[in-house]
């Protein structure tokens, strides 16, 4: 429990890590920061491709970046290189400027498999603001999230992922209100999918038509292996694709939605 140390002010875990984190399946909960002078912000600023970030817990995360650089902001890691596996976060994370902020994970070339996040995202103007990942260069597999998200003008805003320019994202899904502001590219999975232009592909994945609020599920791009389900459907069964040796459904689980058996809500 990370209460009494306070709010913190700069980045716990500053260098580029390049090891493995093993978390065991224990919880970190209420870990608070306040930065206003790293530009990668969150318990770890960044991991190298060597890296492997595991069975990580973060409950009940409150961040605030407020630096007028462009900032990555997100609970876990802010630039991700290596292997993000098993990990999840809730809570809420804010900037007020020009911001990449994930509920998990802000920037990732790297892979990110079996994670959730259940954070309240909210970026300012031409932000890459996503319930899971802010910008997702590399890969993404049996991932979801809940949370809300929200930024200004320009920016992109998904339920899953901000902006999407990498190898591939499959079996995932998003359930979280997302918003925007003039000229936001704003979809229930993902708020820009620029899958053409790096030869990558979206496959089996799904956002919440009832809970969202948008009947987009990308704000640009292509649309072919993102599907729209209400949240009944979401609860009524397993997507088309999410294998059930990963994925399981419980009406007292997760409200009843797919969760990771690998990987249950704390």
């Amino acid at each position: 429990d990370a209460a009494n140390d306070g709010s913190y002010s700069r980045v716990p875990i500053p260098t580029n890590f390049s090891g493995i984190f093993e978390g065991l399946g224990n919880i970190i909960s209420n870990f608070s920061l306040y930065d206003t002078i790293d530009n990668n912000v969150a318990l770890f600023a960044s991991t190298s491709r060597r890296a492997l970030l595991r069975n990580v817990t973060l409950l009940n995360v409150n961040m605030f970046s407020e630096n007028n650089f462009t900032q990555l902001l997100a609970p876990l890691v802010a630039y991700n290189a290596g292997t993000v596996l098993q990990c999840q976060a809730t809570g809420a994370i804010r900037s007020d400027f020009r911001v990449t902020g994930g509920g998990l994970v802000a920037l990732s070339y790297g892979t990110i498999e079996k994670c959730f996040a259940n954070v309240f995202v909210s970026g300012a103007q031409t932000a890459e603001v996503g319930g899971l990942i802010g910008n997702a260069h590399g890969s993404v597999r049996d991932c979801y999230a809940l949370g809300r998200v929200i930024a200004g003008d320009q920016s992109d805003v998904g339920g899953l992922i901000g902006y999407f320019i990498g190898r591939r994202v499959s079996r995932c899904y998003a359930i979280g209100q997302v918003s925007g502001g003039q000229n936001a590219l704003v979809g229930g999975l993902m708020g820009e999918n620029r899958s053409d232009a790096s030869g990558g592909s979206v496959t089996r994945c799904y956002w919440d038509t009832s809970t969202s609020e948008t009947n987009s599920g990308a704000g640009y791009g292509d649309v072919s292996g993102i599907t729209g389900l209400t949240t009944e459907q979401l609860q009524s069964r397993l997507p088309l694709g999410f294998d059930p040796a990963v994925w399981n459904e419980q009406a007292k689980t997760n409200s009843g939605l797919p969760f990771l058996i690998a990987n249950p809500p704390r």
